[in-house]
């Protein structure tokens, strides 16, 4: 029997595992993220970094014989920012996504990348010209796993209070401001 070779699969990923023998009867998987124990071709879907997955087997003659693999399955992390930021339209906003990955380097990607400043960089200046979602996108590039989060920038109305002013976005008018401190 072989239960096949050790691989990869992203964490959230699934796939097919098969084993290879000849009069095979039955076959036992065990693991876990496992569908199918029963089959020759079960599926899986790890859930930890490193998973071993067994199969025994029987055969028509009722001779028994064992084999594994192992599966690795890095975890990759996308952190667009908070959920959503409010801003005036014409204003700049710099983003602030993160990213991380079990396996090695990462990449980042923002879309949509018209209004972005440099898209493939954690912390680009956007300037949307209405309320957008980018998305960002990290790209683990030792296995290709990728992991997404977004931020939404609403463009609206937002105003400023003084006791005696109130200055909206898109207004204009004269403030006269008091320090009370070095700034």
């Amino acid at each position: 029997i072989n239960a096949g070779n050790d691989t990869t699969v992203c964490r959230g990923s699934s796939m097919v595992i098969y084993s290879t023998g000849t009069n095979i009867n039955t076959y036992n998987w065990t693991g876990t993220g496992l569908t199918g124990a029963t089959s020759a071709t079960p599926t899986i879907t790890p859930t930890n970094t490193n998973t071993t997955y067994s199969v025994t087997v029987t055969s028509i003659n009722g001779c028994t014989n064992s084999d594994y693999l192992q599966v690795y399955s890095p975890q990759t992390f996308a952190n667009a920012g908070v959920a959503s930021y409010n801003s005036c339209l014409g204003a700049y906003v710099q983003l602030a996504g993160t990213g991380s990955a079990g396996g090695g380097p990462v990449i980042y990607s923002w879309a949509p990348a018209a209004s972005v400043s440099n898209p493939v960089i954690n912390n680009p200046i956007v300037t949307p010209g209405a309320t957008t979602m980018y998305t960002l996108t990290v790209t683990e590039t030792n296995n290709n796993c990728i992991a997404k989060d977004s931020i939404n920038i609403i463009l609206g109305p937002i105003a400023v209070s003084a006791p005696d002013i109130s200055v909206t976005c898109g207004s204009s008018g004269n403030i006269t401001a008091t320090s009370t401190g070095t700034y």
